[in-house]
């Protein structure tokens, strides 16, 4: 009987852990997602309109296409081309009107929050978060990885493949050669 009710307990306590990660994971989630929706930003080359929600992402991913698709010649080592890419970045999404720093910050921590659980299938959760990212999102996040900023974000990207399904903007397949 002890035996038995040994395992009855560890099935539950494993229960019970699955039942905390999923509430803290969708809660994480929601507030990812309330923040993109919060978000607002101005685009300099396209208006001096403030622009909210997923659409600022979209409008952020096209200035950044527009000023990527710009051929670099020579081609810069590695190093130059992270420092081109990091003030082209920050540029437009990290100025004082168009802060997409909390969204990046609140992506990595949410996959991390994942990658660290101790839950036996983590792709579905991971498949979630990459569902519930806009292809604008999808542009700015592969951007941002560019950046010497984005190297932590950028090995749970390339892990999880988060940008799986992005269709790509002007000069983007460029880069990625």
């Amino acid at each position: 009987e002890l035996a038995q009710t040994r395992r009855i307990l560890s099935e539950q306590n494993a229960t019970m852990n699955q039942q905390r990660f999923e509430s803290s994971f969708f809660n994480l989630l929601k507030a990812h997602r309330d923040l993109v929706v919060s978000t607002t930003a101005v685009f300099e080359r396209s208006s001096s309109v403030p622009v909210s929600g997923p659409h600022a992402y979209g409008l952020a991913a096209q200035e950044l296409s527009g000023l990527f698709h710009a051929r670099i010649s020579p081609v810069p080592t590695a190093d130059a081309f992270a420092a081109y890419a990091g003030t082209l970045f920050a540029g437009v999404c990290l100025k004082p009107h168009s802060d997409f720093g909390n969204y990046f910050r609140s992506l990595y921590h949410l996959v991390h929050f994942v990658e660290k659980a101790e839950v036996q299938d983590k792709w579905p959760y991971l498949q979630l978060v990459r569902a519930q990212l806009s292809n604008g999102e999808q542009l700015l996040i592969f951007f941002y990885c560019l950046t010497p900023d984005g190297r932590g974000l950028k090995s749970y990207v390339e892990r999880f493949h988060l940008l799986r399904g992005l269709r790509e903007a002007p000069g983007v397949s460029d880069l990625r050669s």
